[in-house]
């Protein structure tokens, strides 16, 4: 399931995208979100081409 979060403040932006979680397959930390630049979360991820 996809969990949907609303960013209220630059502050709540950057302490999201600061929260890592480190990937003993990459050997590093990696950020657990994903931007989709729509502010509509149904939107679909089709490509228009």
């Amino acid at each position: 399931m996809i969990k949907t979060i609303v960013i209220e403040d630059m502050q709540h932006l950057y302490d999201i995208l600061n929260e890592q979680e480190y990937r003993e397959d990459l050997k590093r930390n990696r950020n657990l979100f994903v931007y989709r630049g729509q502010p509509d979360a149904t939107f679909r991820l089709t490509t228009s081409l």
